[in-house]
């Protein structure tokens, strides 16, 4: 159901639309020279010009290598560690969570930065693949490092919960439930040698990526809070409770507020960034599991709206677990939700149910590993545009992985293989074999370069070309 927006919403919208056809002429956006926010941009979509210079001129043609960080896996093994032990379903799920890379990579100007469940954070040349530097933290580091005037941060915690917060969500008194069993901690490094800044410890854990705006650092966490840090000296400034927890929702700002979501109970919040003042609260009826907590918010500047996807509707069909997937479009300006959609019923998947959102010229791509299928949406009034199926459904919870679009195409890496589409029809164009897994890792382009982060423990870089030209 469409809500009547605002005059002052409408014209923010049609600027927005303005804008975006400009940027449309050029087939990639300039690198950022600050990655601000989780995947580098608000709307999810990680292509860029290649920077000048020579990195520039070799990510413009393509460089390829294969980064193994501490503790990486054969890409060849099917399961990961403790296989025979944790089954097809739950062994690739603690990989990903205890050892791999969870997400995709941060690039400013010829560097990668990346974050391991290991408990490290690297820096890489991203022409070369050679390490620069590499830094120990206390915890899994599941994010985006956030790179800004020199400072690289970065959050670390776990999926577990303490004996007592499990009476506590066994007798339902979920209400200050916390997430997060061993460390929780914000970390400053410096961007060129890895040295240590400072850090700030929480009471939950801090996987998901933060952002940045107005000289200030912000995230959510597993203490159902989202915090305001002075990122020169990780000072607080503001914190403001919400409720619930936020496991994988990495922040994102539009409109002078920060937005994330929340679990326990379900919505998802936005806070003003001066002051941390709540704006507004959107909830929704039936979601389960940490469906909302688990996934980032995508801003659509071409329809003035933040697009949410939640898991809902848990059931037991015949004895199996079913869920649903619903996309979900919510007025940035008043937290209304202006249309839902439901992408269709299936068996519960492992973990982390739904790929982050994608928004491109008014268009809203996400995949559902309750299907096993891609959708385009009408970011105006959530209708499917078109479906396809991802091959490989023997693997479960395929479909996680978030979408990247680039010059009419769009790069997805799930299960094992990284898949080309085209954009407009949805027609599975190539696919290559990586291997190993891929978690909710978004594909990051530069130039003719395509960095890839691996749940095995994988840095990987590959012509673009390459993708395009392998066939199905």
């Amino acid at each position: 159901m469409n809500f009547r927006r605002s005059t002052a919403a409408l014209s923010l919208g049609l600027a927005a639309m303005v804008m975006t056809g400009r940027a449309e002429a050029a087939s990639t956006r300039e690198l950022p020279s600050q990655w601000t926010v989780y995947t580098g941009d608000v709307e999810h979509n990680s292509a860029f010009k290649a920077p000048t210079g020579a990195a520039g001129a070799a990510l413009d043609k393509g460089v390829s290598w294969r980064f193994a960080e501490a503790n990486a896996l054969p890409l060849s093994d099917k399961l990961g560690k403790n296989a025979a032990a944790l089954g097809p379903r739950g062994a690739p799920v603690k990989t990903t969570q205890f050892l791999g890379n969870a997400v995709g990579v941060t690039v400013v100007g010829d560097v990668l930065y990346v974050e391991s469940d290991s408990g490290y954070v690297y820096a890489l040349n991203a022409v070369t693949g050679r390490q620069i530097w590499r830094a120990r933290v206390d915890n899994a580091a599941m994010g985006d490092p956030i790179v800004v005037d020199g400072r690289v941060f970065v959050g670390t915690g776990d999926t577990g919960f303490s004996f007592s917060q499990v009476l506590r969500a066994e007798s339902n008194a979920h209400l200050g439930l916390v997430r997060g069993l061993s460390w929780g901690t914000i970390y400053a490094f410096d961007a060129k040698t890895g040295k240590p800044l400072w850090t700030y410890g929480t009471r939950g854990e801090n996987m998901p990526s933060e952002c940045y705006a107005a000289r200030t650092l912000f995230f959510g966490n597993g203490d159902g809070h989202i915090y305001a840090l002075d990122p020169a000296t990780g000072a607080l400034r503001w914190k403001t409770p919400i409720g619930g927890f936020d496991s994988m929702s990495s922040c994102t700002i539009d409109h002078g507020k920060v937005i994330a979501g929340f679990t326990d109970p379900n919505n998802l919040a936005a806070v003003d960034l001066h002051g941390g003042r709540l704006a507004w609260r959107a909830t929704f009826p039936n979601v389960a599991n940490t469906g909302m907590g688990d996934n980032s918010p995508t801003v659509d500047p071409a329809n003035h709206e933040i697009i949410q996807v939640a898991v809902a509707d848990a059931r037991s069909d015949d004895g199996k677990s079913t869920v649903n997937t619903a996309v979900l479009g919510v007025d940035a300006l008043t937290g209304a939700v202006e249309w839902k959609t439901l992408l269709g019923r299936g068996a519960t998947p492992p973990a982390y149910k739904a790929s982050v959102a994608m928004a491109h010229d008014g268009v809203i791509y996400v995949s559902s590993p309750v299907t096993n299928k891609l959708y385009a949406l009408n970011g105006k009034t959530g209708a499917i545009t078109w479906q396809s199926a991802i091959p490989y459904p023997q693997i479960p919870g395929l479909g996680r992985g978030a979408v990247t679009y680039d010059k009419g195409m769009l790069y997805q890496s799930t299960g094992t293989r990284l898949f080309a589409w085209n954009a407009k029809t949805g027609a599975l164009v190539h696919t290559v074999r990586i291997g190993g897994r891929f978690g909710i890792v978004n594909p990051v382009i530069v130039g003719n370069t395509m960095f890839l982060a691996n749940s095995w423990g994988w840095v990987i870089a590959l012509p673009v070309s390459t993708v395009a030209g392998s066939k199905a």
